[in-house]
């Protein structure tokens, strides 16, 4: 942003552009002394709310409420070729008197592809036990390894007409589903393979993992930041962590990317809205009652677990790789391994 104003300058005899770095909110930025007109350089995304002001992400009103929109959703629900429904969803407040939700949805736009945009309006839904705003996506452009085709979201918690608060969020439509033992990939199944990211000697680029149409599987403390870029450049994450709650996952929720969220617990736990569930079982484990898919490593639980759990299940095989084609083949060799038991869901190395 900085060269393409500084090229600006350069070639304009009247322009006198100065670089200060600045507060990420909108509050601060107003209260800068400015005797001339201004640009604002924000992160992406770059747009404006439906009142005209450039939001960025988390740019409060009112430092009261910073903290308010982190048990905000965003999710979306009906979606079929011809159309989409995104929802905007904040619980847990004890007085909505006054409150509403509103905003708008922007998209898409890809990393690897030029698009055209169009804007459609987040309304509110009415009163109701929490605040509640949807909008309906005509022709929607899913996301996928091969199109990552992000929508931003920008949602504004209102009093009357005052903005009080607003967050801009990202959402992909992945048109994952699961039919009986195994997922469907728009409506035609899918046998993901994944590969530890942690079993290899060295991290390859993400162009890497999508060429080889491999599934990044993360560890707990994961870095948001490669989520973030994983859900910009196509690569579909499984993220492992020990106990799942609504605060975990929920952020996890926020990145396109995360298709599965997998716990070692059989604990009951929430899993976010448009996540998928995994459990790992072992003879004699429980599995939790949220739980969409289970996880073995041996053949002996995977056959166990098939005679308690209906859905599907994806196989594991520890190692280590030196490269992330070795991990992806060896996969295909589980897969193999596994043929006299069954085919599965998933084979993960």
């Amino acid at each position: 942003s900085s060269s393409v104003l500084r090229r600006a300058s350069e070639r304009s005899n009247t322009a006198r552009l100065t670089f200060t770095p600045l507060s990420q909110t909108y509050a601060d930025l107003m209260q800068l002394p400015c005797s001339r007109p201004a640009i604002f350089v924000v992160r992406s995304p770059p747009f404006c709310g439906v009142d005209g002001i450039a939001h960025t992400e988390r740019a409060g009103y009112d430092k009261g409420m910073l903290n308010l929109l982190d048990k905000l959703d965003v999710f979306y629900g009906e979606l079929t070729p011809a159309r989409a429904t995104i929802y905007a969803q904040l619980e847990g407040q004890q007085n909505t008197t006054g409150l509403s939700l509103s905003g708008v949805v922007r998209g898409p736009r890809c990393f690897c592809s030029n698009t055209l945009q169009s804007t459609s309006r987040l309304e509110d839904a009415g009163p109701g036990t929490s605040l509640l705003a949807k909008s309906l996506v005509t022709d929607p452009c899913y996301w996928s390894p091969e199109t990552p085709n992000i929508y931003d979201v920008t949602v504004e918690l209102r009093r009357g007409k005052e903005v009080i608060a607003s967050e801009v969020r990202q959402i992909g439509f992945k048109p994952l589903g699961i039919s009986g033992r195994f997922f469907t990939w728009e409506g035609k199944p899918w046998v993901p393979r994944g590969v530890d990211s942690k079993s290899l000697f060295s991290q390859p680029p993400l162009a890497q993992w999508r060429s080889c149409s491999a599934v990044m599987v993360l560890g707990d403390h994961v870095d948001e930041s490669l989520l973030a870029r994983a859900s910009e450049e196509g690569v579909l994450c499984f993220v492992c962590i020990d106990k799942l709650d609504i605060t975990k996952t929920r952020s996890l929720a926020r990145y396109p990317a995360v298709a599965i969220a997998h716990s070692g617990s059989s604990s009951t736990y929430s899993c976010g809205r448009n996540i998928i569930c995994s459990q790992y079982y072992a003879k004699g484990s429980e599995i939790g009652r949220d739980v969409q898919v289970a996880l073995g490593d041996s053949a002996e639980d995977l056959l166990q677990v098939s005679k308690v759990f209906p859905g599907p299940i994806m196989a594991t095989r520890d190692g280590t790789y030196e490269t992330l084609a070795e991990a992806r083949a060896a996969c295909d060799k589980l897969q193999a391994d596994l043929a006299p038991f069954g085919q599965f869901a998933g084979y993960f190395a």
